[in-house]
């Protein structure tokens, strides 16, 4: 039954549709090229001149600078994926020469190969018809076809009317085969436009892990803080009232502040908002990030924050924030210490605290806080040292504050 496919194929007739849709594009084109001859020659027109082949190839460069310089790659993608139903890959279209003369190429193809078919569909079409129904009638020159003059009308009009008939189909079932062999190649993603692909979703997939980290640093030094200051206030509820209050206030605020940044980082995710709309903080807000932590800390920062690349500044107050969880979760109770250097070139931060024996973040763990630290220094060709000795655990981080180096 494959043999007999075309004969009922919806795709046939819709490829059919599209290819008598590249001879009516091509009229105009013909009518100009013939206007273009007669006033170069004869001011007289023939009315069957727009038909003749020395007009049609005559315009043909023209098609093809036609498809050269304008923008119609998308409209014919569109009309491929419609009528020829052909799967084109989606692509970033990057605009080259490459990419034009495959569309020009294309777009002659179409218009060309379209009108001849066209012209032959309107050609056959109802002459077979005609001579399928000459056995019907009585007098057979009432056609008006020179063709009919030659026994046309005998039974044989039928059996000839639809070889004729099957003959197009098939030779359009196979022009439509090569052209949709061919549409991939000439309509679909070029080279670069694969690599732009390819680099547009690994921004978009970096993107999205540079969110979970902020989620993962925010909402864990969120959850810390709460939970500190929960503790805090259970214990001074009755002894000290208004220490209590203002430990539940603090752990009030640092929800708030979380559930703020956690709807913008899931309407980025959603894709209602860009990474970049989201709410970031940067070390603008150093103080008010010791201030609510719930540790004792001992800063000592001297920087310029109005001088500090943007991403710079975000990416540092991300690391001390992780850093000051991580005194939460493992500190031994005594004050940390904070410091933040810039010098010429480099920014350095610096967080210590004691720690518990029992609960000590080693240096080589692999964990997402450390790692998310480690990740984010050397995204802006930085580095990270973390220690542990004599009780105490040590992060240095060190960012190029100017921007990646």
């Amino acid at each position: 039954m494959t043999f007999l496919r075309p004969l009922y194929s919806r795709s046939t007739y819709l490829g059919w549709v599209w290819l008598i849709l590249g001879g009516a594009l091509l009229m105009p084109y013909m009518i100009l090229g013939q206007v273009v001859i007669s006033l170069s020659q004869s001011p007289e027109i023939d009315g069957m001149a727009i038909y003749q082949f020395d007009t049609f190839f005559a315009v043909l460069p023209l098609v093809f600078l036609t498809g050269l310089v304008l923008p119609i790659r998308q409209l014919l993608r569109a009309m491929v994926r419609h009528l020829l139903q052909v799967r084109l890959e989606d692509s970033q279209e990057v605009a080259s020469w490459a990419t034009r003369w495959r569309t020009a190429l294309w777009y002659t193809l179409h218009l060309s190969i379209g009108a001849l078919l066209a012209g032959a569909t309107l050609a056959l079409v109802p002459f077979a018809i005609a001579i399928s129904i000459l056995p019907l009638t009585s007098d057979p020159m009432q056609f008006e076809s020179p063709l009919l003059e030659s026994g046309w009308h005998d039974p044989m009009g039928p059996l000839v009317g639809v070889l004729l008939l099957l003959t197009l189909v098939y030779v359009v079932a196979g022009v439509l085969a090569v052209f949709r062999r061919s549409a991939p190649g000439l309509l679909g993603p070029t080279a670069r436009e694969r690599i732009a692909a390819a680099e547009a979703q690994t921004a978009k997939l970096e993107a999205r892990n540079r969110i979970a980290r902020q989620l993962h640093d925010s909402v864990g030094h969120a959850l810390s803080v709460i939970s500190i200051q929960s503790e805090a206030a259970t214990r001074l509820v009755e002894t000290k009232p208004e220490s209590a209050r203002q430990a539940m206030e603090t752990s009030a605020e640092t929800a708030r502040a979380a559930l703020e940044e956690l709807d913008g980082m899931l309407g980025v995710l959603r894709g209602d908002a860009t990474a970049d709309s989201a709410p970031q903080r940067g070390l603008e807000s150093w103080e008010d990030l010791v201030a609510s932590c719930g540790a004792s800390v001992t800063a000592s920062v001297t920087i310029d924050v109005d001088s500090l690349n943007p991403q710079v500044s975000r990416e540092a107050y991300r690391i001390v924030q992780e850093c000051l969880t991580n005194v939460l979760r493992h500190g031994s109770g005594s004050a940390a210490e904070l410091g933040i250097v810039q010098d010429e070139d480099w920014l350095d931060i610096r967080v210590a605290n004691a720690y518990r024996p029992t609960q000590s973040p080693r240096a080589g763990r692999t964990g997402h806080g450390l790692e998310g630290i480690r990740q984010r220094a050397s995204a802006f060709g930085g580095s990270v040292d973390i220690t542990t000795t004599a009780g105490r655990w040590v992060v240095r981080a060190r960012l190029p504050w100017k921007g990646t180096r």
